[in-house]
């Protein structure tokens, strides 16, 4: 529970952000795949990617990802340069976690192979080094293969989470919990690139930093829903619209959901303006859910 909306949001993104021993324990997991991979693989090289990586990832950790980016000289002529190569390889990685993980859930799910792990879930995903920079994974909506570069986009969310003095991974976690109690409609990968998008300037250019996460987020739910009415391009200028797969009706539907929490979130400034911190909490937690503190 919570007295003020600063403490509120203080125990929130504490509540919702991953704990040091969370990880520990996916380090330590993740360094179980590895191994196993290393034993009949020829690898390139192996690194965590995604929201996990660039700090945005909620608890508790269900879809880490893992890079694993094959030596194209041994495994290219079996997969990258064959026809459906892209699916045989796929194949292949899900025998082979399954052969090593017999007790685990596993799955194919484009462009990864999924472990259920109990308490972390990995998205192990195959691939090979592009020329002229980034790497070619397996395409996640048609067959083939995508160019993609997720060391340029972190290096966006770093650069602006510096600039704002670390506000930025701050309201880009709140705002994943903000999607999970909305349906999951858009992935972690859009939502951080959207957010940073629609991320706004002062005068001079610069990223604005925001007194509060309060604040940010009253502020940035409008501008989200202005960013996703239009295609998102890559940061890494590598695979066109980032938000192929989101179909219209989720879009909708997610822009009318941001419309409506913008709304709320400003009832909730006023409260806050006016010394009622018990409403503006109140008002918070219906906008970002049971995880947000109540009052008291």
């Amino acid at each position: 529970m919570a007295r003020t909306v600063g403490t509120a949001f203080q125990t929130f993104y504490e509540r919702i952000g991953l704990t040091g021993l969370q990880r520990e324990d996916a380090e330590t997991k993740v360094q179980g795949v590895q191994s196993c991979l290393d034993a009949s693989w020829h690898l390139d090289t192996t690194f965590l990617t995604g929201s996990y990586r660039r700090g945005t990832m909620i608890a508790p950790p269900k879809d880490i990802d893992l890079m694993v980016i094959l030596d194209y000289e041994q495994h290219g002529d079996d997969y990258y340069d064959a026809e459906d190569g892209d699916e045989a390889l796929l194949e292949r990685l899900h025998r082979h976690l399954k052969a090593a993980y017999p007790t685990t859930r596993i799955r194919k799910d484009r462009p990864a192979a999924h472990l259920d792990l109990t308490t972390v879930g990995f998205d192990v995903v195959p691939g090979f080094r592009r020329k002229g920079g980034g790497f070619r994974i397996v395409h996640p909506l048609h067959g083939g293969w995508l160019s993609t570069n997720p060391r340029v986009h972190r290096r966006r969310i770093e650069a602006l989470d510096k600039a704002t003095t670390g506000r930025f991974v701050r309201v880009a976690t709140m705002l994943k919990e903000w999607n999970a109690v909305n349906f999951d409609h858009l992935t972690g990968f859009h939502l951080d690139m959207a957010l940073a998008e629609a991320w706004p300037e002062n005068r001079d250019g610069d990223a604005v930093t925001f007194a509060s996460s309060a604040k940010a987020i009253a502020s940035l739910l409008p501008a989200l829903s202005r960013a996703l009415e239009d295609p998102i391009g890559d940061p890494a200028g590598l695979s066109g619209s980032i938000d192929e797969y989101l179909d219209d009706d989720d879009r909708e539907l997610t822009i009318e959901r941001l419309d409506r929490d913008a709304d709320a979130a400003e009832v909730a400034r006023r409260h806050q303006l006016r010394g009622d911190h018990e409403r503006a909490i109140r008002k918070w937690r219906s906008i970002l859910g049971d995880r947000f503190p109540a009052y008291g």
